[in-house]
């Protein structure tokens, strides 16, 4: 069942739909532009006109079975919201913001998993989409009776090229433990760093050396051997990554979206996931632990803490020595974390 949660905002007004047979590419563009022509011609809300329309393509029927949309109470909304982010019941959540021209298409990553879209487009463009496909499929087909879901394909394979031309998208190939590699766009119109982020389920760091391409980097977390993460692939010569990680484009000086030619070389090098024995696992979690005393820290080791943070006071009767916990990373030795504790 392609059922979806539909968000309309108009004139500053957000309402909120359901549907049975609505999660898909073509539904939304397509009802919309049919409710504004509604709407505009017989003077009535935007909102009313949408949530009229039915199956057969008329308005106002008395049948609630028969409308396509159905209106979601505000005590309702937050039930709706719930079961989209936390189960597979409902596959898409779609916005139509009319007031800043945006299209919005997220399926359900609890039911599509790494193959959910995610578009983020121009709404008028997507509904100019929608009619031209709709036009080219009656001349394909001669005007007779065809499939929904070939007009479906059809526009979801433009809407899905019209997306990675957008300037705020990341074209990567990701990678996770016991999993074969796949293409991810992320959308970065909020903020690069976050989406970026978001992939590895934390803070990232880069992994140098780990791809034979100067134009290209690995990115994983960088908490991943401390946190004991899943061991992901391996590499001759150096360390296994844990973890989930993932590949951009690289200039030197910025992360840049892949090119076809280097999605297609890293989802063939990284289709099959590597098994690990119990002593590959520990080879992966290695690191060195060092402990120093506080009074040994200088601030060129860490001007922050050294610099800000004062020594404990109080109710403590032993040994009050403050702690860095200095990591050295097998994969980058320079690199030191640090973390300040008491030895009691």
């Amino acid at each position: 069942m392609n059922n979806a949660i539909y968000e309309v905002i108009n004139n500053g007004e957000n309402s909120y739909y359901y549907t049975h047979h609505g999660g898909n590419c073509v539904t939304g563009p397509l009802r919309l532009d049919q409710a504004i022509e509604y709407a505009q011609h017989n003077d009535i809300a935007l909102n009313k006109a949408f949530e009229a329309i039915t199956y057969s393509n008329e308005f106002m029927t008395a049948k609630k079975s028969e409308n396509v949309f159905e209106k979601i109470n505000a005590d309702e909304l937050p039930l709706y919201k719930r079961v989209f982010d936390q189960s597979n019941e409902i596959s898409t959540y779609v916005t139509l913001d009319l007031d800043k021209n945006i299209y919005r298409y997220s399926e359900n990553v609890n039911r599509y998993g790494s193959f959910a879209k995610d578009y983020k487009l121009n709404l008028s463009k997507v509904i100019e989409v929608a009619k031209q496909t709709v036009e080219e499929c009656n001349v394909a087909y001669k005007n007779k009776p065809y499939e929904f879901t070939e007009l479906i394909k059809r526009t979801d394979k433009k809407l899905d090229a019209l997306n990675k031309q957008r300037d705020d998208i990341l074209r990567v190939v990701v990678v996770e433990p016991n999993k074969p590699a796949y293409e991810k766009l992320l959308d970065c119109s909020e903020s690069k760093l976050r989406a970026m982020q978001k992939v590895v389920d934390g803070y990232i760091e880069p992994l140098y050396d780990y791809l034979d391409d100067s134009k290209a980097l690995a990115w994983g977390n960088e908490e991943a051997r401390i946190c004991e993460m899943q061991p992901n692939r391996k590499f001759d010569g150096k360390q296994a990554i844990c973890g989930t990680f993932f590949i951009t484009g690289d200039n030197g000086e910025d992360s840049l979206s892949l090119t076809e030619s280097q999605v297609k070389k890293y989802l063939e090098m990284f289709k099959k996931p590597d098994r690990f024995t119990e002593r590959e696992i520990g080879e992966a979690f290695r690191c060195e632990v060092h402990f120093i005393s506080f009074d040994e820290l200088t601030p060129t080791q860490a001007p922050e803490r050294a610099a800000s943070k004062p020594k404990p006071k109080g109710s403590f009767k032993r040994l009050k020595c403050n702690l860095i916990l200095i990591r050295k990373d097998i994969i980058n030795p320079k690199k030191k974390i640090c973390c300040t504790g008491y030895l009691l």
